[in-house]
């Protein structure tokens, strides 16, 4: 009848436009480009209260859809009934969506490390910098460099920019000496001492002031990203991000190229291989892993112009 054909084109049309629109976005970066260039208003869109805030986008690959389908017990019937037959077959065989964005939070996973096995480290962490530039305004994202000396230049792009500055201009957050660590470090830590000690004045069961909710309440976030682990794990902010599970607006972002020396505080970390890239959970059987094409930045300069 005319309800049941227009239920069951109504359920097919979802689960097809599900695929489409996450099939899209081939050029992904040469997107981003054209959004700065044109000044689209997708460029610093992202909120400190959106839900996506801090998601980075790896790469492409192949994911099971979110999506939950109940479907009634399988039983005799004299009658077809298709839409409950795609129905139950759906609820039984999960939705795999092919060439989709693998996406990591650097909310939800706060400690995130990036392992580089590839050719071109530096076109993979210019894309991400793009993406973390792009879409998040300076007034709610700050970017900490705590860099290694022999690769900084390879940043130097990143040292003035807005994001790099704190909001009352009194320092950049760019270091690459253990003495411009301590001093960032030190005013960070005041940060952080000032948003914990407001949160525990507060009662903790009302709506954002829940441990992992807090940094809602609180602007600029702090994203420290680090090339030398191994050094900024001695800067006293550092320690204050691994030693607690709640989030008082403070994420680490490790670029490494191998896994030594990790804390382990990572639940989650990304693998980036010339062939197959891989997002993997502590637990190797979670429902989170994904493998992927890593996307670069290429055929584009980024770079601090005198």
């Amino acid at each position: 009848d005319s309800e049941y054909l227009y239920r069951a084109g109504g359920f097919n049309s979802y689960t097809n436009t599900e695929l489409k629109y996450f099939s899209s976005g081939a050029s992904f970066f040469d997107d981003v480009i054209e959004n700065i260039k044109t000044g689209n208003s997708k460029i610093w869109s992202k909120e400190i209260t959106d839900k996506d805030f801090l998601t980075i986008r790896l790469g492409v690959g192949n994911k099971k859809a979110n999506i939950v389908i109940t479907a009634p017990a399988k039983q005799f019937s004299l009658d077809d009934d298709n839409l409950k037959e795609s129905a139950i077959e759906l609820s039984n065989n999960p939705l795999l969506m092919k060439d989709v964005p693998i996406t990591a939070s650097l909310i939800e996973n706060n400690v995130f490390p990036v392992i580089l096995e590839c050719d071109n480290k530096k076109g993979f962490i210019d894309g991400l910098l793009l993406q973390l530039i792009a879409a998040h305004s300076p007034v709610d994202l700050k970017l900490v460099f705590f860099l290694s000396e022999d690769n900084a230049d390879n940043f130097r792009y990143c040292k003035y920019l807005y994001h790099t500055l704190s909001n009352d201009k009194s320092i950049r957050f760019f270091a690459k000496t253990e003495e411009e660590i301590k001093a960032i470090s030190s005013y960070l830590e005041n940060e952080y001492n000032t948003r914990k000690a407001k949160k525990n004045n507060v009662d903790d069961d009302v709506g954002s002031y829940e441990k992992n909710e807090y940094y809602k309440n609180e602007s600029p976030y702090y994203l420290i990203i680090t090339d030398n682990f191994k050094m900024a794990k001695y800067s006293s902010i550092v320690n204050k991000i691994l030693e607690t599970n709640s989030n008082y607006g403070f994420s680490l972002l490790m670029l490494e190229s191998n896994m030594k020396n990790l804390p382990s505080k990572c639940e989650r970390f990304a693998k980036i291989t010339d062939t197959n890239s891989g997002l993997f959970g502590k637990d190797l059987s979670s429902k989170d892993q994904a493998t992927y094409r890593a996307e670069y930045l290429e055929n584009h300069n980024i770079s601090w112009r005198e």
